[in-house]
């Protein structure tokens, strides 16, 4: 008998297969195979596969976003960008190959460098869609990343390649590419410093757009760097990086996430989390480390750029950690509050109204003080189910908070149990409040009529108020007098309340 050795393994193979053919894995294959190609074709012939894949990805690009959402005005922008950008490549190809003259400063940098604010507004305008509001947080974290980033490329690409030239047309074309970086990079660090996990439905496309971005960016670093060293090779490596973001963009166009982008999100988190945290202190760490490097390398030092740049960031720091305190005493206060105060109608808690009483017995030569307790309301839970007992409470308390006096406290103690501290208040005012809130207080809920009974006590320095448990004691058993007369009623605390009434006896 003779074992099928192949079936085992054949589930396997596949599965290998399944991951080789993942779309993703053949993007970044077809995108190594057409950087190799490109150095390895001769001129001409590289030159016109550089065109068909930049103008390529360039349909694919508008096909994708017509495919998932359509083509908004950001995104038009950004088309137009890439427009310009192979509209420079080709005139640069025109110049070398056709006329044969040399290429910069020519049409074909005018371009280039309009490409730039053309992505910058685009990407801005994704931004400035998703947060409506603007988003502090984020703009403070996007301006620690971009201060020492700028100041970088100003040392080292902009000054020097601003000088590099011989007339004053070169030095000004030179200098712009890396300010057109700088300003790409503005827009992409504010793009991303927020982070991706509020961007997950984003994802996949926004991932791609980033990483098509940081690699062109990277591009111009090189491109830059050997044109300083005067080792630039038209068609070598230095060139052929730039087919990487034409084809990533095309990539993420065709990703359906790409319709997420620019969708609406919530504020940044103030919270400085371990990542968060790295990435900002790293960041305000390059400043000075370049003006280190300055100085052991005997170059020449930038200092007034780098003071400057290292107070910005320093403010910016202090504006960030201002945020998180913020965020503290906001949270700091949440939790006092519902510490304090009843969940369902916001009123305050026994706790805290037992405090109050005791502040009022010290600052207020007399005051009165209302224990209220709902009558059927037992009989709306269990006809009724909870939710419409939790709204009579709330309904309650509401109408208890509008008929008080400005200074007075309401509060919740428990179940259908209210109270009020009336502090400064006499017999007189504390009657006519009780006798009010007893007609407010008839609620209709469905067929349940829902009424109060209140007791009441006043205090004063003369009669020697004791404390707060002692008054609401006492105005408890008031209540209950109330109740023992069949609700519906208010009832003020005398002598002959004094021995505790139980439901009980009311029943």
């Amino acid at each position: 008998m003779h074992t099928n050795t192949l079936s085992p393994t054949l589930p396997a193979s596949l599965g290998r297969l399944g991951y080789v053919l993942h779309p993703r894995v053949r993007i970044v294959a077809f995108t190594v195979l057409a950087v190799v190609l490109y150095v390895a074709l001769p001129g001409a012939s590289a030159d016109v596969m550089f065109q068909f894949v930049a103008w390529g990805s360039i349909v694919l690009f508008v096909r994708g976003l017509h495919r998932h959402g359509g083509i908004s005005l950001p995104w038009l922008f950004v088309v137009v960008g890439w427009i310009c950008f192979a509209s420079g490549d080709l005139l640069f190809t025109l110049y070398e190959d056709v006329f044969h003259t040399s290429p910069f400063p020519s049409m074909a940098d005018v371009f280039y460098l309009a490409g730039y604010p053309f992505l910058a507004a685009g990407f801005a305008s994704l931004v400035r869609r998703s947060r409506p509001d603007g988003d502090r947080i984020a703009l403070i974290d996007a301006g620690i990343v971009l201060v020492p980033a700028a100041v970088a490329a100003w040392i080292y690409l902009i000054e020097p390649y601003g000088s590099s030239g011989s007339t004053m047309t070169e030095r000004a074309v030179s200098g712009a590419y890396p300010i057109g970086d700088v300003l790409l990079l503005a827009v992409l660090v504010r793009l991303f410093v927020p982070g991706l996990a509020a961007r997950r439905l984003a994802r996949p496309a926004l991932t791609i757009l980033g990483l098509s971005l940081v690699v062109m960016l990277a591009g111009d670093v090189w491109f830059v760097c050997v044109q300083l060293r005067g080792s630039y090779v038209s068609g070598g490596w230095s060139d052929a990086i730039f087919l990487v973001p034409y084809i990533g963009f095309a990539a993420a166009a065709m990703d359906p996430s790409i319709e997420h982008i620019g969708m609406h999100l919530p504020r940044t988190d103030p919270a400085l989390g371990a990542r968060r945290r790295t990435l900002l202190t790293l960041a305000s760490m390059v400043t000075p480390a370049l003006l280190l490097t300055q100085y052991l390398t005997d170059s020449a030092m930038a200092v007034p750029l780098v003071v400057v740049a290292t107070a910005v960031s320093f403010l910016l720091v202090i504006a960030r950690l201002s945020t998180v305190v913020e965020a503290l005493e906001r949270s700091r206060e949440a939790l006092l509050h519902d510490a304090t105060h009843d969940q369902l109608t916001g009123l305050v808690n026994r706790g805290l109204f037992a405090e109050q009483i005791d502040a009022a017995l010290v600052t207020c030569p007399e005051g009165s003080l209302l224990f209220v307790d709902l009558d059927n309301f037992k009989r709306v839970n269990d006809l009724h189910g909870h939710r419409a007992g939790d709204t009579t409470l709330i309904d309650v308390g509401a109408r208890l908070r509008d008929a008080v006096r400005e200074g007075d406290v309401v509060a919740r103690l428990g179940g259908d149990e209210f109270a009020v501290l009336l502090p400064g208040a006499d017999r007189a005012v504390t009657e006519s409040l009780a006798n009010r809130l007893v007609e407010q207080l008839a609620i209709p809920v469905e067929d349940i009529v829902v009424t109060a009974s209140i007791g009441s006590v006043n205090w004063s320095r003369a009669n020697g108020a004791t404390s707060a448990t002692a008054l609401l004691d006492e105005a408890d058993r008031a209540m209950y007098a109330a109740k023992a007369e069949s609700g519906n009623r208010f009832v003020r605390f005398g002598p002959e309340h004094r021995r505790v009434v139980t439901p009980d006896e009311m029943s």
